[in-house]
C-alpha cells in the first residue's frame, strides 16, 4: 500500500526541535566551559551593582601637574594625596583602612632603598580611616591603570562593618539574579554595560561619604553577619584577580587586634525566653560583683556608674607629643607607665606606646589596672572571688553559648587564674562572636590567608601571627595595640620589618 511523503508541517517541526537541542546543547557545553574556565562569574555582575558607587571616582588628574593625580577621598583639599608622574622608581601603593594610613611611607620608601639600593623606591600611602574592602577594591581598580604600580600592598579586616555596601545588600536578601546565575548571558548582557575602570574621570562623580549603619539592620544578626564575612571574601578575591590582572604584584597583610577590648555588639545568637534571659541576666551579675575591682577597672562593665575604658587612639598623645607648637605642659607631666608584659622579638625591648607624659589620665588608670591583672599576684580572697567570678561565667556561657560579652568575661577570669590556653580561646572566640566587630579577628584573617594560599605569585605579610607570637600566650594586648586594632608606634616601625622583604620578593 502506498504511503505518502509526511505532511511538510510535521518535518519543519522536526526541524526547529533538532535545531533547538543543539542549540541547548551548545548553550549547555559554553555554560560549562565557561565554569571550568572561570569566566562569566555571576558574582562579578553582582558585586558591579550592589554596594557602594563603582563609578564614582576617587582619582582625578592633577590640574597643577601634567601627568601627575590627586586624590578626592577626603573633602577636603588640604588632606588630599598627590602623586608625581610615574618615574624610573619602583612605585609600592598602599591601600587600606587607618591601620594603613597610620604607616610612615617615608620610612618605609628608606628601608626598601637600603634592602635593594640599585634602585630608587616610591611609596604612594592611599589608606584612609573608614576602608573596608569594597572601597579599597573600587580605588584599587581606578589605580592599577593610573597610577601604574609595581606593587600593590593591601590591608583588609578592620572596617568591614563601619558601614554598608555589598555586606548589607546580602544581608537584606539580594543576591545575583537568575541571569546572573547562567554564565553565558550574564557574559552577554555584561558586553553591553559600562566597567568601573573603563569610564573616563569626567570632573565629578566624588566618592559617597563614609557613612555609618542606621538603626540595627539585618547585618547586625548571626545570619546577617555571616552575609558580610562571605561579602568580604568575595571582595578579597577580587582584589587578588584584579590586582593580578594588571601585571602588578600584591602582598596582602593580616590585621592584628587588641584581645583585652570586649566586644562592640554582643548579643544572643538565638532570643532566650524570659526565664532563660533572667538566669543569664544574673549569672552575669554575680560575675561583676565577683571580680576585684583593682584588676579588671575598665576592663569590663563592673557597676552602672563603672562602664569599661575604650581609649581613642587620641588618649595616646601622639598628635599633641609632635605638634610644633605647644599648647601647655603634657596632661600627665610627670607620671610615668607601669610595667606590663615581657614581649618575645622584635619587641623584646618592651611595649611600644609613646612618651607616657602625653596620654590622656585615663590611659594611666586602665595601664594600672592592667599591671595587676597581668601580674595576677592574687589574695586568697581574691583568687577565691575570681573562683566564684569564673563558675558564673560558665553558668551564663552555657545559657548562651554565643553570647559575646559572657564568653569575654570567663576568658577573663580564666586569665586572672592562670588558665592561660583556655583564657585566650575564649577572648579570640569572644572577637568572633561580635556582631558589629570593628577589628580584625580570626575569621577575616582566614579569609585573606587562603586568598593568598590560592594564588601563588601573592605574598602574604601576616601581621597578626608577628604580634601575636611576640605576645605571652599569644595574647595581644595594650603594649601593642593602642585600641580595638589600631599599632601603637612602635609595632607600626616593626611592621615595616616584615612589609620590605614581602614587598622586595621575587
Amino acid at each position: 500500500m502506498y504511503v505518502g511523503p509526511p505532511p511538510r508541517r510535521s518535518a519543519a517541526i522536526r526541524r526547529v526541535t533538532l535545531c533547538a537541542l543543539v542549540l541547548v546543547g551548545a548553550l549547555a557545553i559554553l555554560e560549562l566551559g565557561l565554569r571550568v574556565a572561570g569566566v562569566g562569574d555571576p558574582w562579578a555582575r553582582f558585586e558591579r551593582r550592589a554596594g557602594l558607587d563603582d563609578f564614582a571616582r576617587y582619582l582625578a588628574p592633577d590640574e597643577l601637574v601634567p601627568g601627575g593625580w590627586r586624590t578626592q577621598m577626603y573633602g577636603d583639599a588640604a588632606r588630599e594625596v598627590h602623586v608625581a608622574p610615574r618615574d624610573a622608581r619602583a612605585r609600592v601603593l598602599l591601600l587600606g583602612g587607618s591601620t594603613v594610613s597610620g604607616l610612615d611611607e617615608k620610612a618605609l620608601a628608606m628601608a626598601l632603598d637600603a634592602a635593594e639600593p640599585r634602585r630608587g623606591h616610591e611609596v604612594i600611602n592611599l589608606g584612609r580611616p573608614g576602608y573596608g574592602a569594597e572601597r579599597v577594591l573600587i580605588l584599587l581598580r581606578q589605580a592599577l591603570p593610573t597610577l601604574q604600580p609595581d606593587v600593590v600592598v593591601v590591608s583588609v579586616g578592620q572596617q568591614e562593618f563601619l558601614e554598608p555596601g555589598l555586606g548589607a545588600a546580602l544581608a537584606e536578601g539580594d543576591g545575583p539574579s537568575l541571569l546572573d546565575g547562567l554564565r553565558c548571558a550574564g557574559l552577554a548582557a555584561s558586553l553591553w554595560e559600562p566597567r568601573p575602570e573603563g569610564v573616563p574621570w569626567e570632573g565629578d562623580g566624588e566618592p559617597e561619604p563614609i557613612g555609618g549603619w542606621e538603626g540595627r539592620p539585618e547585618g547586625f544578626t548571626p545570619a546577617g553577619r555571616d552575609c558580610i564575612y562571605q561579602a568580604f571574601g568575595r571582595l578579597v578575591d577580587s582584589i587578588v584577580a584584579t590586582t593580578q590582572g594588571s601585571g602588578a604584584r600584591l602582598v596582602l597583610c593580616t590585621s592584628a587586634s587588641n584581645l583585652l577590648v570586649p566586644p562592640s555588639l554582643p548579643d544572643h545568637q538565638q532570643p532566650l525566653p524570659p526565664a532563660l534571659k533572667a538566669q543569664f541576666d544574673a549569672a552575669r551579675e554575680k560575675v561583676h560583683a565577683a571580680l576585684p575591682e583593682r584588676v579588671v577597672a575598665g576592663l569590663l562593665r563592673i557597676a552602672p556608674d563603672k562602664p569599661p575604658l575604650l581609649p581613642g587612639f587620641y588618649w595616646w598623645g601622639e598628635e599633641l607629643r609632635v605638634a610644633r607648637v605647644k599648647t601647655g605642659p603634657p596632661p600627665s607631666e610627670g607620671v610615668a607607665a607601669p610595667q606590663l608584659r615581657a614581649l618575645a622579638a622584635p619587641f623584646d625591648g618592651g611595649a611600644q606606646w609613646g612618651d607616657p607624659e602625653y596620654w590622656d589620665p585615663r590611659l594611666h588608670q586602665l595601664m594600672n589596672t592592667l599591671h595587676d591583672f597581668h601580674e595576677r599576684k592574687l589574695t586568697p580572697e581574691e583568687r577565691a572571688a575570681v573562683e566564684q567570678a569564673k563558675a558564673a561565667a560558665e553558668e551564663a556561657v552555657a545559657i548562651s553559648p554565643g553570647h559575646g560579652y559572657a564568653v569575654f568575661e570567663l576568658g577573663l577570669a580564666q586569665y586572672l587564674l592562670g588558665e592561660d590556653e583556655a583564657a585566650v580561646s575564649r577572648l579570640r572566640e569572644a572577637q568572633l562572636l561580635d556582631l558589629h566587630p570593628n577589628r580584625g579577628n580570626d575569621r577575616t584573617n582566614a579569609l585573606v590567608r587562603a586568598a593568598a594560599a590560592r594564588a601563588p605569585d601573592v605574598v602574604l605579610a601576616d601581621l597578626e601571627a608577628l604580634l601575636r607570637d611576640a605576645s605571652p600566650n599569644g595574647l595581644v594586648g595594650y603594649e601593642l595595640v593602642a585600641d580595638a586594632c589600631h599599632l601603637q608606634p612602635g609595632a607600626r616601625r616593626a611592621t615595616l620589618d616584615v612589609l620590605v622583604p614581602a614587598i622586595l620578593r621575587p
